[in-house]
Formats: C-alpha cells, sequence, structure tokens
C-alpha cells in the first residue's frame, strides 16, 4: 500500500503538543577524593598493567587494561593500598544510596556489597562503545592520573 499523499507542506504538519519537560531520572554524580597515596596507586597500576601489555603485544583491545587478565586483577587485590580502596568504596555507596535514593541501610554492611574493579590506562585515544552495568545501582571511576 503507498503512504496518502497530500499537498501540505511538512512545515502544516510539524505540531508537537504543547507540555513541560521535568527532569524525572537525573544521574546523580559523586565527585570526591579518597583517603589513599595516589602516587602509589598509580605506579602498581602501571606495574600491572605493564604486565598486561608483556602478555598482549599490540592488542589495543586488550592491552590497556586489566580487565580481561584474572590473574593480574588477583594480584591487585594484595596490593597494601587495595582494601584500603575498597573499604572507602563501599562505605561511600553506602552513604550515597542512603542519601541520594533513601534506601535503608541500617543491615548493609561492606561484606554485602560485590565490588568489582580494574584498571585502565590510555595511552592514544580511545572510546567504548554505549553499554550498561546490570544490577549496578552504582558505578564509578577514579582517575588517578589525567
Amino acid at each position: 500500500m503507498r503512504p496518502i499523499q497530500t499537498n501540505q507542506s511538512l512545515q502544516n504538519h510539524y505540531q508537537p503538543a504543547r507540555g513541560t519537560t521535568y527532569h524525572l531520572f537525573p544521574t546523580p554524580f559523586f565527585h570526591g577524593q579518597l583517603n589513599l597515596n595516589l602516587n602509589e596507586v598509580k605506579a602498581d597500576m602501571d606495574r600491572l598493567i605493564d604486565k598486561v601489555k608483556a602478555k598482549e603485544g599490540d592488542n589495543e583491545l586488550n592491552n590497556y587494561t586489566t580487565y580481561f587478565d584474572q590473574d593480574v586483577r588477583q594480584e591487585a587485590l594484595g596490593l597494601p593500598w587495595f582494601n584500603s580502596f575498597v573499604n572507602q568504596l563501599k562505605d561511600t555507596y553506602i552513604d550515597f544510596i542512603s542519601r541520594q535514593f533513601n534506601n535503608h541501610v541500617d543491615g548493609l554492611s561492606r561484606h554485602d556489597i560485590h565490588f568489582f574493579s580494574w584498571f585502565n590506562r590510555y595511552g592514544t585515544e580511545h572510546s567504548h562503545a554505549v553499554h550498561d552495568h546490570v544490577n549496578s545501582l552504582v558505578s564509578g571511576t577514579l582517575y588517578v592520573d589525567v
């Protein structure tokens, strides 16, 4: 079936509904500072990403991140500052969801929170496709060196 033909210009058909725009789904951003020695963090991150780069070579899909290397991510768990990093972020998460989303957190502890992290180091232009973090209330990025 062919579309109906009209003699009117497109301008006459442009009739948006009148109304008011409400921002019902804002994305809250938390900007803060962790109590960490960022020079130590950066040195460890560089060392671990260098390990990944040695394994991956010129593979630009993987050689900038610890995300895909389970052994290197496990090694990160044993770093002297890592436990403090995790605890600060978990505590911040509990405070954030309590204040931002009005969630009751009385029975919530650090041990109840799933925490997954990895390190990235970009040396050239880089981008990621649009994605989401399924079943996550909060996700974030710590920039150690920009």
